[in-house]
């Protein structure tokens, strides 16, 4: 079954660009911070102005949100942009499974090849992402457990925001950002092949890890949009139902 992690879509990509198969498990551990997606305001212009985004005037509980690959920008590493075609040709489905005054939470699955969710994949729930900041959310930075062709690994920092239509047809500006250390992904790669060369051919570059080694790297993506679905959504999904 092709499977899915990171919000799902970039270890997806990255995985398949390195030869990898990406598992299911993710758990992510918000701390919110900052207010994504809002420009600051120029010297010329009174700080009242970052009120201009008008909140919800709709209740977002409830309601289904498609993500089409095509719906954004991988900006790094650069390559992978190029190749996005190639490995992201199925929508993921968000649904808002719970809103309150400060936070908001997201169910994630796979959409089948009719546009409706995919039976055969299990919802994943991202915790809480701040919403205090209405019409903007944002969660992380946290940790994503994830596994690469059967192998552990996890995409730390990782930040996942955007900026919500006033009356919930979608949400614009998408953010999703983290790191991930390629020691992790040595068993994955049969111990042949440096992942940072990898890293380096898609015009990324190697960086210091949490503990000092120079063998993690960063993934961005950029401008990605949600357009509400009309389409059901089970959240208590976990992929026992599939009939194939």
């Amino acid at each position: 079954m092709r499977s899915w992690a990171l919000f799902l879509l970039l270890p997806a990509v990255s995985g398949c660009a390195l030869g990898l198969q990406p598992d299911v498990s993710i758990t992510l551990i918000p701390s919110p911070s900052g207010d994504v997606g809002q420009n600051p305001p120029s010297e010329n212009e009174d700080e009242s102005t970052d009120d201009a985004l008008p909140e919800t005037s709709v209740e977002i509980e409830g309601m289904v949100y498609r993500i089409a690959p095509a719906s954004m920008t991988i900006v790094e590493p650069a390559g992978l942009e190029r190749m996005k075609d190639e490995f992201l040709t199925r929508d993921v489905l968000v649904y808002v499974s719970e809103e309150k005054a400060a936070s908001i939470t997201f169910a994630v699955a796979l959409a089948g090849d009719d546009g409706r969710q995919d039976p055969c994949e299990a919802v994943r729930e991202f915790p809480r992402a701040d919403w205090t900041a209405n019409p903007v959310f944002e969660a992380g930075p946290g940790t994503i457990d994830a596994s690469f062709g059967g192998e552990p690994a996890q995409l730390r920092e990782a930040l996942f925001g955007g900026v919500f239509d006033e009356y919930g047809f979608g949400w614009t500006d998408g953010t999703l950002s983290f790191q991930l250390d390629t020691r992790e992904l040595d068993g994955a790669l049969g111990g042949d092949v440096d992942a940072c060369d990898l890293v380096e051919a898609l015009g990324g570059e190697c960086g210091r890890c949490g503990d000092g080694e120079p063998v993690c790297f960063d993934v961005m993506i950029e401008q990605i949009t949600a357009v509400k679905a009309e389409i059901g959504f089970d959240e208590r999904n976990d992929g026992s139902r599939c009939g194939g």
